[in-house]
């Protein structure tokens, strides 16, 4: 049986709650496609913010939408180890 090569991937940085995320970084942040924030949008399972021509996701939205069962490969338990481990980082090395 041959076995798959390990790809190396870099982690994605934890959501903040309190942040403005616009799509693109809203996207990265979750690991999914932007079409897949616009078609939660549409259908009303996420909120956003229209500010001028920008379309904003704050950050409790994006944990929200992922709690309430929103389709990634990141679950909100993986959303708050990261944010632990971020915040071990930055105690770290201050």
């Amino acid at each position: 049986m041959s076995q798959k090569p390990k790809v190396k991937t870099e982690p994605r940085p934890a959501i903040e709650a309190g942040r403005q995320y616009s799509r693109r970084e809203a996207a990265y942040a979750l690991g999914v496609g932007q079409i897949t924030l616009y078609r939660a949008y549409d259908n009303g399972h996420l909120q956003a913010y229209r500010i001028g021509g920008r379309i904003l996701h704050s950050g409790q939205h994006l944990i929200d939408w992922l709690e309430g069962g929103g389709r990634t490969g990141r679950t909100a338990e993986d959303v708050k180890r990261e944010a632990s481990n971020r915040a071990e980082c930055l105690a770290a090395t201050a």
